[in-house]
């Protein structure tokens, strides 16, 4: 089973999570990029390399394209072309944090097609 292991910030709770479940799984650790102004013109080139799916993904959760949403968007096209994951079939993503993770995770699940499992923690509710 491959898993996509997606988080907002780097914890070390987080870390022994995804080394335990390496042991037992192929386990990708993604973690979601910040977004500086020098990054912006390489997110909007991602953007513009993986605009079909990403747009198909969020017209899948019907979600109105808000501009509060752009990082959002920016941030997921860097993964995905990051991480090379058209090539890859994960069978499940597992998102820590509510937000950015969850939400990013959320639009993943829907370009590869694949289950998502969200790890809500306590100030996330």
């Amino acid at each position: 089973m491959r898993i996509g292991f997606l988080t907002s910030i780097v914890h070390p709770q987080i870390k022994y999570e995804a080394e335990y479940l390496s042991k037992r799984f192929h386990v990708t650790y993604m973690v979601t990029p910040i977004l500086e102004r020098k990054q912006l013109l390489y997110a909007f080139k991602c953007l513009f390399k993986n605009f079909p799916e990403v747009c198909t993904s969020l017209l899948k959760l019907k979600v109105p394209p808000i501009p509060q949403l752009l990082p959002n968007i920016l941030i997921s096209s860097i993964i995905l072309e990051k991480g090379k994951m058209h090539t890859k079939k994960y069978d499940l993503i597992y998102a820590h944090w509510l937000y950015p993770a969850g939400f990013i995770g959320l639009m993943l699940s829907k370009i590869l097609n694949c289950k998502l499992i969200l790890a809500i923690w306590g100030y996330d509710i």
